[in-house]
């Protein structure tokens, strides 16, 4: 059913609300890069580098496990949105139809 409202307000998140098992997924995800990420910059002597990703990724994982959420988690964004790494995110005209007059 479609509704016409003269107005409402549209807040800004600071959380992405998305269901249990994506969570999950998108966990296992973030992990398994992390993984591939800290390898590649011990491979190329940036042990230090590897290590602040490393301790980094895995503070904010524990908060998405413990809290649901973690500061700046929209850095994470790809995971939760199933996008292709390098592909922009999606913004608030994403999701209304676009009128031209």
């Amino acid at each position: 059913m479609i509704q016409k409202f003269e107005g409402f307000n549209i807040y800004p998140a600071n959380i992405f609300v998305t269901a249990p098992d994506t969570m999950q997924k998108s966990i296992e995800a973030i992990q398994e890069d992390m993984v591939k990420h800290v390898e590649y910059f011990k491979s190329i002597g940036k042990t230090l580098e590897a290590k602040r990703i490393e301790e980094r990724v895995n503070y904010d994982l524990e908060m998405m496990r413990e809290l649901g959420y973690c500061s700046g988690i929209e850095n994470y964004s790809r995971y939760f949105d199933g996008r292709n790494p390098g592909t922009r995110p999606f913004c608030l005209m994403d999701y209304f139809q676009m009128i031209i007059y």
